[in-house]
């Protein structure tokens, strides 16, 4: 391999592009395995397997908050695009509309189940997204959820308007004034490892002998929204990561 085609593998470096970005292509942070993808041995593509890390100290801030407030956490992985045929400019206000809609029929949903005697079980809404790009004509964004696993136990019946994946296709759908029906395919909350469909969703139990496995694994998982490859960042002053504040 050419020396022109070597990635420099330094365990952290500052990108020149952005001086405040600082990357790690480390296994490991704070104690947690993370997803690098960089494999000693290729010639990967330009920032290929680099990690940024101060999106990863915010998701693991985040986790670590949530996991702590609630003794049963759910967390779903999931992406958010823009239909083929979407003619209007692509901004951050949509995943901020999003999370507005979908803070507010979660509640509503609860309110509702309260009023018929229901018990509920509150949750906040915590989140992280990060908004990537590659050969695609629109950015999308993938995202993390977690939520009370007390008040939601899964995503339920994808065609199901009040399941919670019902909730994010209406939120979606709201935000990028849609119909419900034109979000099928566009909140995707499929997820693939070593080339098998896995369940985008994953439960971390503190009262569980298995907790501090589960949390490695959630920051494991959660960590691939961390990745460097596919941001774009020069000439670009909207944001790529964002996140719910810890209550």
């Amino acid at each position: 391999m050419e020396e022109k085609n070597k990635i420099d593998i330094s365990q952290s470096m500052k990108l020149m592009s952005n001086k405040n970005l600082e990357v790690t292509l480390d296994p490991s942070y704070a104690g947690h395995a993370v997803k690098t993808s960089f494999q000693r041995g290729q010639s990967p593509k330009l920032y290929q397997g680099f990690l940024i890390k101060s999106y990863l100290a915010q998701l693991i801030k985040l986790i670590y908050a949530h996991t702590w407030k609630y003794p049963r956490t759910l967390a779903v992985r999931f992406e958010l695009l823009y239909p083929k045929e979407y003619s209007k400019m692509p901004t951050n206000e949509h995943i901020t509309q999003f999370f507005k809609s979908l803070n507010y029929r979660i509640d509503k949903q609860q309110e509702t189940k309260r009023k018929a005697g229901t018990r509920v079980h509150q949750t906040d809404v915590n989140y992280c997204w990060v908004k990537e790009q590659d050969s695609s004509e629109h950015p999308h964004y993938h995202v993390l959820l977690l939520l009370n696993k007390d008040s939601y136990q899964g995503l339920g019946n994808y065609s199901d308007p009040v399941s919670l994946m019902g909730l994010m296709r209406n939120s979606w759908a709201a935000a990028l004034s849609l119909t419900y029906e034109q979000t099928k395919g566009i909140v995707n909350a499929s997820e693939h490892k070593n080339n098998k469909r896995i369940k985008p969703v994953h439960y971390v139990n503190r009262g569980s002998e298995d907790y501090q496995a589960q949390l490695d694994e959630l920051i494991y998982r959660g960590s691939y929204l961390c990745k460097l490859e596919t941001k774009r960042f020069l000439n670009n002053r909207s944001r790529n990561f964002g996140s719910s504040l810890v209550n």
